[in-house]
């Protein structure tokens, strides 16, 4: 039987029709199960018409998507690299709309779930911008555009489209601020937990990084300054944020932490990538929007900060693993 079923029924005159469809995602992706809703029609007399509204593909990720495509066309007269990867991340976007969207049983998509939305004015800014060989540009407003949907897209596609702000944060060396001038954060009360955890990674990572500047390269020393910096106001910004709120139990800093491998010449690099993976899951758990685009902000910050130590341990900054999804 197929992926939909419809049955009619007449009792005393009166008729119903149901429809039912059921709509999962791919076994392949195997993130999300899709249940849509049983639609039930009534008729006083004769045979009445079951509809349901019919899914949608989400709007923020098609528009990334065409961003992405069309900085690929563009660059690819100038800078093939830079334009394999933005084509890599229209690839990754468009996946994630159609697992967000869904499919029928029988892997046939929905016809309201194919987009054919045409590129819209915002690309004209980066195909000017490539047309006169400057892929910076190109690369720059397309971490704008991003940067600007943060708190629009889908909860469960944080993690992409986060590793997709990182790797053009990285790409331009200018990753957008993360807080504003006054560092402020107002957690909601779904949040409080995950922001005291993102305070505790802070806390950790702080320690592991002042008992290392004992042994870090001459070369990496000011870089770990302005990490160290970096991490103290991210913690500062965190506590204040859970003292404004009135949540209680706030974490405070340890005396120590077991810190591993802290003499190592990579650990600044490995301590960087961890941190970026932090804030990307943080953002992948987040209820409020806001947070949620905060902390990838926070990991895109991170990310840039750590460029110097990543290349010092032989690792090119766009292949690190924070970049990488499994």
């Amino acid at each position: 039987m197929g992926s939909t079923m419809v049955v009619n029924v007449s009792t005393l005159g009166k008729a119903m029709c149901v429809s039912l469809a059921r709509r999962v995602n791919s076994t392949a992706v195997n993130r999300r199960t899709f249940l849509a809703f049983t639609a039930v029609a009534f008729a006083t007399a004769g045979l009445s018409a079951c509809s349901r509204p019919a899914p949608e593909p989400n709007h923020t990720l098609v528009s990334l998507a065409e961003q992405a495509r069309t900085d690929a066309a563009a660059l690819a007269p100038v800078r093939s690299d830079l334009a394999a990867i933005r084509e890599r991340h229209a690839t990754m976007l468009s996946t994630e709309v159609a697992r967000d969207c869904g499919h029928f049983e029988n892997g046939s998509v929905p016809d309201s779930c194919v987009s054919t939305t045409s590129p819209s004015a915002t690309t004209t800014t980066s195909a000017t911008a490539a047309a006169h060989a400057e892929p910076n540009a190109v690369l720059k407003a397309a971490l704008d555009q991003v940067n600007s949907l943060l708190a629009d897209i889908p909860a469960d596609s944080a993690v992409v489209v986060a590793r997709i702000h990182t790797e053009l944060a990285i790409l331009t060396m200018a990753a957008p601020p993360a807080f504003d001038q006054n560092n402020n954060i107002t957690p909601t009360a779904a949040d409080s937990d995950q922001v005291k955890k993102a305070l505790e990674w802070e806390y950790a990572t702080i320690y592991g990084l002042e008992v290392h500047e004992a042994f870090v390269a001459n070369e990496l020393a000011s870089t770990l300054n302005d990490a160290l910096d970096e991490h103290r106001s991210i913690a500062t910004a965190l506590r204040m944020g859970l003292e404004s709120a009135n949540v209680s139990d706030i974490p405070v800093a340890e005396a120590g932490y077991t810190i591993n491998d802290v003499k190592n010449s990579g650990f600044f690099a490995d301590s960087a990538s961890q941190s970026v993976l932090a804030w990307h899951d943080y953002a992948s758990h987040a209820s409020d929007a806001t947070w949620r685009a905060l902390c990838i902000r926070i990991a895109s910050t991170i990310a840039v900060t750590a460029v110097p130590a990543l290349e010092f341990a032989g690792i090119e900054p766009w292949r690190a693993d924070f970049l990488q999804l499994n």
